[in-house]
C-alpha cells in the first residue's frame, strides 16, 4: 500500500503519560542525573533509554570498559515503549512467512523467522550469564484462530513453513482437536491453534538492570570509563561538525564522535528523512487482576482454571489481542491489542506520539474481553487494574532499521523501527550494532560486519531502503494479524 503524504517528524515524548504496570516498581535510576552538568568528553552518546539503548551501553562497556558513555533521555529512564509493552518474548513463527517468502525468497524468509525465534534462547543464555532480576520465565504460548477463515489461513501458513523447513518447525505443534485446544488454552470458540515456547519478562527491570550493570562495570574498570545517565534531558536537534556529532538539549550541547539513536518511534524527531519510514503508532496494553476464587463445591465442568502462559487471539483484519499470565506478585494478566476498536480513526493512532490519553473505546473493550473469551471466567468483567498507551515504532517495510546512517557523516547509528516485535529483535540487533560502534567500521564494511554478527541483511539501514516510497504499515494494520 502506498501512502504518498509526507508525515511530519515525530514530536518529543509528552510528560503526562498514562502510567503503565511496568513502572509500579521504579528503579533507583529512574530520575538519574549522574552529574549536575552534562559531561564534556563522552566517546559515545546514546539518545533513548529503552532496551535497545541499554543493551548497546552494556555491550560496549563490557567489551571496552574504558568507554565514556552519555545516555540522554527525555523523561524518566526507560519510560517509553520498553516500559509499555506486553511483557513477553514472543514472535510470529509462521503467519508472516508466506509474504516474506514472496518478497525475499524462501531461505531469507526462514532466516528472518529464525532470527526472531532464536531470541528466546539468546535471553536464556544471557540471563544465565548475567542474572538481572527481571521476572524471566519460560512458558507456553497458544495461538488461537477465532474465525474459520483465519483458521484456514493460519493452518496453511503454519504448514507451508513446516513443509519448507520441517526441522525449524519441529518445536511448533498444531492443535486441531478443538476440545483439546479449549482444555489447553482455556479459550472458548477457537477454530484452530498452535503451541510453542515463549517467555514472560519484566522489560523495564531488564533495561534498568542493564544500565546499572554497565555503570558498575565501567566504575570498577581500570580505564576511566563511565556511564553517565541524564534523564529529563530531551535532545532537540543534532548536527555534525569537525568535532563530531553534537546533541543539543535545553541544558546545553554535548559532542561525541559517535552518536547512537535508540529512539524507536521518536527517531524522526532527530532524523526527519525517516518520518515516512519509522512511524510512531499508538497502542494499548493493560493489566488485569486474576479471577476471584470460586466456591470449593463448584462442579469441575463449571470451574474456571487459572490461566497460564501466553495467548494470541487471531481474528484477521485489524482484530486480535495478545496476553501473558504473570507468574509472580499478584499474578496479573497483561492484555494488549484492541486495534479493531480504533483502526478506522487514523489520526488517533498513526503518526501520533501522545501517550497521555487512552485510545477511544479500548478500556471498555478490554474490561469485557476475558469473560467473553475464557471458559467459565467467574467475574462479570476482566478485572481491569491498569491500562496505558504506548508509542511503537512501525516500519514502512515492516522490518527494523539497524546500522550507520548511509547518507550522513560517519558515526551516526540507528536502532529503531521494531514494529511491535522489539522483544524478539532487540537483543540481536543491539549486539550487532555494538560491534560496529566498537570497531568504527563504516559504509559497506560496517554493513558486512553487521551481517557477519547475525543481523538479517533486510534490517540494514541502506540508501536503497531510504529511497523507497512504499508504505506497508496501513495495509498490514488493516488486513493482517
Amino acid at each position: 500500500m502506498s501512502y504518498p503524504d509526507q508525515l511530519s517528524p515525530a514530536g518529543l515524548p509528552v510528560d503526562n503519560y498514562t502510567f503503565p504496570f511496568w513502572l509500579t516498581e521504579p528503579s533507583p535510576l529512574a530520575n538519574a542525573q549522574t552529574t549536575s552538568e552534562l559531561p564534556e568528553d563522552p566517546d559515545l552518546i546514546i539518545v533513548g533509554s529503552g532496551l535497545s539503548a541499554a543493551f548497546v551501553a552494556y555491550n560496549v562497556i563490557k567489551a571496552r570498559p574504558e568507554t565514556r558513555i552519555l545516555v540522554l533521555e527525555a523523561r524518566e529512564l526507560c519510560s517509553g515503549a520498553s516500559a509499555r509493552n506486553g511483557g513477553q518474548v514472543k514472535t510470529d513463527p509462521y503467519m508472516s512467512y508466506p509474504s516474506r517468502k514472496k518478497k525475499y525468497g524462501t531461505e531469507a524468509a526462514n532466516n528472518l523467522c529464525k532470527f526472531e525465534l532464536d531470541h528466546l534462547k539468546r535471553y536464556e543464555a544471557f540471563l544465565a550469564e548475567e542474572p538481572i532480576p527481571c521476572s524471566f520465565h519460560v512458558t507456553t504460548a497458544f495461538d488461537v484462530a477465532m474465525t474459520e477463515e483465519v483458521a484456514k489461513t493460519a493452518k496453511a501458513t503454519h504448514n507451508e513453513r513446516r513443509a519448507d523447513f520441517p526441522d525449524d518447525m519441529a518445536a511448533y505443534r498444531e492443535v486441531t482437536d478443538l476440545e483439546e485446544l479449549e482444555r489447553l488454552s482455556g479459550v472458548k470458540g477457537a477454530h484452530w491453534g498452535s503451541t510453542y515456547r515463549v517467555a514472560s519478562v519484566w522489560p523495564y527491570k531488564l533495561a534498568t538492570g542493564l544500565f546499572a550493570r554497565a555503570a558498575e562495570m565501567a566504575a570498577t574498570g581500570a580505564g576511566g570509563g563511565w556511564v553517565n545517565i541524564q534523564t529529563r534531558t530531551p535532545v532537540d536537534r543534532i548536527e555534525h561538525t569537525p568535532n563530531g556529532w553534537h546533541a543539543h538539549t535545553p541544558r546545553g550541547a554535548v559532542a561525541a564522535h559517535k552518536l547512537a539513536l535508540c529512539m524507536n518511534g521518536y527517531t524522526s524527531h532527530l532524523v526527519p528523512e525517516l518520518a515516512n519510514h519509522i512511524v510512531p503508532v499508538r497502542g494499548t496494553c493493560s493489566a488485569m487482576l486474576p479471577a476471584r476464587p470460586q466456591p470449593t463445591d463448584t462442579p469441575s465442568a463449571c470451574a474456571f482454571r487459572p490461566l497460564f502462559g501466553s495467548t494470541a487471539f487471531k481474528y484477521g483484519g485489524a482484530g486480535g489481542e495478545y496476553m501473558i499470565s504473570r507468574q509472580e506478585g499478584r499474578k496479573h494478566y497483561i492484555l494488549g491489542g484492541g486495534k479493531q476498536v480504533y483502526a478506522h480513526d487514523l489520526k488517533a493512532w498513526y503518526g501520533n506520539t501522545d501517550d497521555s490519553e487512552l485510545l477511544p473505546g479500548v478500556e471498555e473493550h478490554f474490561n469485557s474481553y476475558l469473560p467473553k473469551h475464557f471458559k467459565n471466567w467467574p467475574d462479570k468483567t476482566s478485572n481491569l487494574d491498569q491500562i496505558w498507551t504506548g508509542i511503537l515504532g512501525y516500519s514502512s517495510d515492516l522490518l527494523p532499521w539497524i546500522g550507520e546512517h548511509p547518507d550522513r557523516p560517519p558515526g551516526l547509528y540507528i536502532s529503531a523501527g521494531f514494529h511491535g516485535h522489539g522483544m524478539c529483535r532487540i537483543l540481536g540487533c543491539s549486539a550487532a550494532l555494538s560491534d560496529i560502534i566498537l570497531s568504527g567500521s563504516t559504509g559497506a564494511a560496517a554493513d558486512a560486519e553487521l551481517v557477519k554478527a547475525g543481523l538479517p541483511p533486510q534490517y540494514l539501514f541502506t540508501s536503497e531502503r531510504l529511497a523507497k516510497k512504499d508504505n506497508a504499515i496501513l495495509g498490514t494494520y488493516m488486513s493482517a494479524n
